[in-house]
């Protein structure tokens, strides 16, 4: 996300944690993308049904980056779909 400005959420128990290290986090981008992006901590919070991890937000909400653990649980799966597919179902040649 090469944005000016970017809008953290996270859970409600992660506010502490994340005050302390977004100017860090800004400085490491910056660093290695080349880009002074401003972080900031939104008023919305992730549910807590959420198992933690962040959502960041730019250009009014329109770009959005889902890095929460479910989100990325949801990716590994559909990456894994195909390998458990083969192995439940494999493909026997016919002679």
């Amino acid at each position: 996300m090469l944005e000016e400005n970017v809008e953290v959420r996270c859970l409600a128990k992660d506010v502490n944690l994340m005050n302390e290290i977004l100017p860090y986090c800004e400085r490491e981008f910056a660093d290695i993308c080349e880009v002074k992006t401003k972080l900031t901590l939104g008023h919305e919070r992730l549910p807590e049904s959420e198992l933690g991890g962040i959502v960041l937000t730019s250009f009014r909400g329109k770009i959005v980056c889902n890095n929460t653990l479910r989100a990325r649980l949801d990716y590994a799966v559909q990456q894994s779909l195909p390998e458990v597919r083969r192995n439940l179902f494999p493909v026997t040649k016919v002679e």
